[in-house]
């Protein structure tokens, strides 16, 4: 367990700034954010019905995972952790649809099979999308850059503010799993009582440390307002023309339909 999460806690301190390299270095955040809030809106508006040109979409981050050199192998394993969650919506589905579309060696498949399916891929790209935007690019431009795309400084406070108190609170759990170890010899499994008592010591030490991060913020007299990180960033041409490419290929895979 604590090998885990000094894993994801290495990971996520990675995320910070991103490791982007080659062509993704070289294109300004906010043009990259906002390619992919664009092919977040044109995945999203493809009809449930249509299956197969869901599909279609994972090839252009299978090509851009491949220019900012992130293995797409983990970005997938990573993306199917929302499996369980899309499933449960795309039971209802299963449930409510029943009528029979096609038959595939005997087996009648339902309306319901298919929206199901849908669902749980396009939930699978839009997750793919979002972890390539952040492993390639990184937390800290993606708030420069949805800050400078004139977000409300409200909604990138809330996104820095999730992504350190994560941060600080995996660092707790880190105390907390080690001190059960050396009380307990480090066993494998762990009764239901220590979890429960793991659990709500972590969430005492959650509401103590927002309130010293509170009282720090009201003693620098925070105005609410974001600070600007020194951003040094400058729109050129190749993000003008990065931009006109990317918007084209969505376009094409959004009202192209090869049928």
């Amino acid at each position: 367990m604590s090998r885990s999460l000094d894993k994801i806690l290495f990971e996520l301190e990675q995320v910070a700034q991103g490791h982007s390299s080659g062509l993704a270095s070289t294109i300004d955040p906010r043009a990259r954010t906002l390619v992919a809030i664009i092919f977040l809106f044109g995945l999203l508006s493809i009809s449930l019905n249509d299956i197969g040109r869901i599909a279609i979409w994972a090839l252009p981050l299978i090509f851009l995972a491949l220019l900012c050199r992130v293995n797409y192998l983990s970005l997938l394993s990573r993306s199917l952790i929302v499996l369980p969650f899309v499933a449960l919506i795309g039971l209802f589905d299963i449930l409510h649809e029943r009528e029979v579309v096609a038959t595939l060696l005997g087996i009648r498949i339902t309306q319901g099979w298919i929206m199901a399916l849908a669902i749980m891929l396009r939930a699978i790209i839009s997750v793919q999308a979002i972890l390539l935007l952040i492993l390639s690019t990184g937390i800290n431009p993606i708030c420069r850059a949805l800050q400078g795309l004139g977000l409300p400084s409200l909604f990138v406070l809330q996104l820095m503010m999730v992504y350190r108190f994560l941060i600080i609170m995996i660092r707790q759990l880190q105390e907390l799993m080690r001190a059960a170890d050396s009380r307990s010899g480090a066993k494998s499994h762990y009764p239901l009582s220590l979890w429960a008592h793991l659990v709500g010591e972590l969430l005492l030490r959650a509401v103590g440390r927002a309130k010293v991060i509170n009282q720090a913020m009201k003693a620098r007299l925070w105005d609410g307002r974001v600070p600007i990180f020194n951003d040094k960033s400058r729109w050129r041409w190749r993000e003008t023309i990065f931009m006109i490419l990317s918007i084209t290929g969505i376009a094409l895979m959004r009202y192209i339909n090869l049928k």
